[in-house]
């Protein structure tokens, strides 16, 4: 038995989180890929905004966490996609994204990482507009939360999916622990510039002739070219 343990738990470390960073304009197919790319999870929290993933296909919208707890333990074995609707006006995103992480890490996810990963209890994060909750300004050791899950997100079970339109608007602490990124079209220099400072100066071309729903990878040092299915469709 505790061979069979020590297994596992090998294979736990091997294992690497899926964190992705998804950089572009307004209308340049960031959300397009983000619901390509979650279409078959089974297990989905995402913090939104804007409001406009309450309106796609299989998503329940919940205006408090406690509703959305309460669904997500209900439909555990099943699967969930829920969407958490921040009010900028009454919530502070920062101290919201503090919340849930410390509520996945702690509560949610604590049967995965006490099982060694054992159990089927895998989950995504997805942060949509993701510089409302984690700035590009100093952040408090209290805010680091994010990246202390993105370091340890094998153990927990947990993937982090991150979008924004500026990348230059996001924390350092993100950008630096993504295990992969995809840029689409840039509108601001800014942010071309922080983009290749990351990848390299050699594909500014390739940056800079980017159309709508087309993309960069960057994933370990490698540079490639991509582009959306399209093959999505909104809930009626």
């Amino acid at each position: 038995m505790r061979h069979k343990i020590s297994q596992k738990k090998a294979e736990i470390m091997k294992k690497v989180a899926e964190h992705l960073g998804v950089w572009g304009g307004s209308g340049s197919g960031k959300s397009t890929f983000l619901k390509e790319k979650i279409a078959k999870r089974k297990r989905v929290i995402c913090l939104d905004p804007m409001g406009d993933w309450a309106f796609e296909k299989g998503f329940r919208s919940f205006k408090t966490k406690a509703r959305m707890y309460s669904y997500m333990r209900e439909n555990w074995h099943k699967g969930y996609k829920v969407v958490l609707l921040v009010d900028e006006v009454k919530t502070d995103p920062q101290a919201l994204l503090i919340e849930v992480v410390t509520d996945i890490m702690y509560t949610i996810q604590k049967n995965y990482k006490d099982s060694n990963g054992a159990k089927d209890y895998e989950i995504t994060l997805l942060i949509d507009e993701l510089a409302d909750f984690l700035p590009n300004i100093t952040l408090k050791p209290s805010q680091m939360v994010l990246k202390r899950l993105m370091n340890k997100g094998r153990h927990y079970g947990v993937d982090v999916f991150g979008a924004s339109q500026r990348i230059a608007d996001v924390h350092l602490s993100f950008r630096a622990n993504s295990t992969e990124n995809f840029f689409f079209r840039q509108d601001e220099d800014v942010d071309r510039k922080r983009i290749l400072g990351a990848i390299g100066r050699e594909h500014r071309a390739d940056l800079m002739s980017l159309g709508d729903h087309e993309y960069l990878n960057f994933k370990k040092g490698v540079v490639t070219k991509g582009k959306n299915k399209c093959n999505f469709k909104r809930r009626r």
